[in-house]
C-alpha cells in the first residue's frame, strides 16, 4: 500500500449507490484536507447499479443499462456494472507521495488484495504486462470502455484468465482516491476484511 503508517480499515454493510459514492467522497475529501485518517473501506451494494468514471457522460450509456440507477464515481476508469451479489468494492485512500508514478500505485494497491484473495482460494495473478488489446472481445459499445470486458491493464487481477480485480484513482496533490472491484463469487465484505487485516504488508486499525 501507498503508506506504512497505520491505516483505518471500514467494513459496511450494503449500501445504495449514492450512499457508496458519498462516502468515498467524503473520505477523500477529509485526506485531501489533512483531515481524515488513511483508509481502506470494504462495501458492497444493496441493489444493481452502474458507475462510470468521472469523464465518461451518463447519457452515453448503452441502451442495455436503461432503468439501471448510473452516477459518476470519483474516480476514473470505464463503465463497472455492479451487483448485489458475487463482488465486493475496496475504496482506499491515503497520502501519495511526489512523483508516484499512477502504475505503481495501482501495484501497492492490489498487492495486498491479491494476498488476501489468495489467502481465501483465490489464486489470483496480478497482470505484470499488458498484452495486446484484443486479448479480450471489445465492449459492445466502442465509445465506453468497460472495466470488465475490455482488456486488462497493468497489475488487474485475473482469475483463470478471466479478470476480476479492477479499480480507477483520483489524485489530488498529495493524496488520492482508489476505488475498486472484485467480481468473484460467494466473497462477501466482512470475509476480506477480516482476511486483509491480517496481511503482512499493512498495517491496519479496525473501527
Amino acid at each position: 500500500m501507498p503508506t506504512v503508517n497505520p491505516m483505518r480499515l471500514l467494513c459496511d454493510p450494503p449500501g445504495t449507490m449514492t450512499q457508496n459514492m458519498a462516502i468515498d467522497r467524503l473520505l477523500f475529501d477529509n485526506i485531501k484536507q489533512g483531515q481524515g485518517l488513511a483508509t481502506i473501506r470494504i462495501y458492497s451494494w444493496s441493489e444493481p447499479c452502474v458507475t462510470v468514471g468521472f469523464g465518461i457522460a451518463i447519457e452515453k450509456l448503452p441502451k442495455t443499462f436503461s432503468g439501471v440507477p448510473a452516477m459518476k464515481r470519483p474516480t476514473g476508469g470505464g463503465v463497472v456494472y455492479h451487483h448485489n451479489q458475487g463482488e465486493i468494492t475496496i475504496a482506499q485512500t491515503g497520502p501519495r507521495q511526489k512523483n508516484t508514478p499512477v502504475n505503481e500505485l495501482y501495484r501497492l494497491v492490489h498487492e495486498p488484495i491479491a494476498w488476501a484473495l489468495r489467502e481465501l482460494g483465490h489464486p489470483i495473478e496480478l497482470l505484470m504486462n499488458c498484452g495486446p488489446k484484443n486479448t479480450i472481445s471489445p465492449s459492445p459499445n466502442k465509445a465506453l470502455p468497460s472495466c470488465f470486458s475490455d482488456a486488462p491493464c497493468l497489475y488487474d487481477g485475473l482469475l483463470d484468465g478471466r479478470k476480476v480485480l479492477g479499480g480507477g484513482l483520483r489524485l489530488a496533490m498529495n493524496s488520492f482516491l482508489y476505488q475498486g472491484t472484485i467480481k468473484i463469487e460467494n466473497l462477501t465484505a466482512p470475509m476480506m476484511a477480516q482476511t486483509l487485516i491480517a496481511c503482512p504488508i499493512l498495517s491496519l486499525e479496525t473501527h
